[in-house]
């Protein structure tokens, strides 16, 4: 059996290896404001990524969403070295929160957008803990809301409302 192990372990690393690379990538465009993230760091990344994935029960089937991360908040005025590396972690997680919060109804670009646009301005200026609860909260609002008239909304939000009293 552990012969079974062994000769699986090498297959399994080749994609890690690859997501590693792709993110050390990144760093030609990061780099421009600051932030590069190590070997150590990207694998951790890659890593905290599968946890995230896993946590919230969902698969992917292409590289993932690191590299769109990286590319969309490396301007943000909000993250320095210091803290570069473990606010991507966040951001990849809540990610992928986001995406099954809104049901997969929005498109991983829009999603990003929108994760960024909150993230630099109002209302978390910098915050990933207000990103967490009030944008994700909007945000899947938002989604279950989509193509409901004013008075369906304000009905459902009624219900939603003797649910949490009960």
């Amino acid at each position: 059996m552990n012969l079974e192990l062994t000769s699986l372990y090498p297959q399994q690393l080749l994609p890690q290896r690859q997501s590693v690379a792709r993110i050390l990538a990144c760093n030609e465009v990061s780099a421009r404001f600051g932030l590069a993230l190590n070997p150590e760091e990207a694998l951790a990344l890659v890593e905290a990524r599968q946890e995230a994935l896993l946590e919230t029960g969902r698969v992917e089937f292409r590289g993932g969403i690191l590299e769109d991360i990286i590319f969309a908040f490396c301007d943000s005025p909000y993250i320095e070295q210091a803290n570069y590396a473990e606010t991507l972690e966040a951001l990849a997680h809540l990610f992928y929160v986001f995406k099954s919060e809104t049901m997969d109804k929005v498109p991983d670009a829009e999603l990003i957008a929108a994760m960024k646009a909150a993230f630099d301005g109002p209302p978390c200026y910098g915050s990933l803990e207000l990103l967490e609860g009030k944008a994700l909260a909007e945000l899947g609002r938002r989604e279950r809301f989509r193509g409901l008239t004013d008075e369906d909304e304000a009905q459902d939000e009624d219900d939603e409302g003797e649910d949490e009293d009960a």
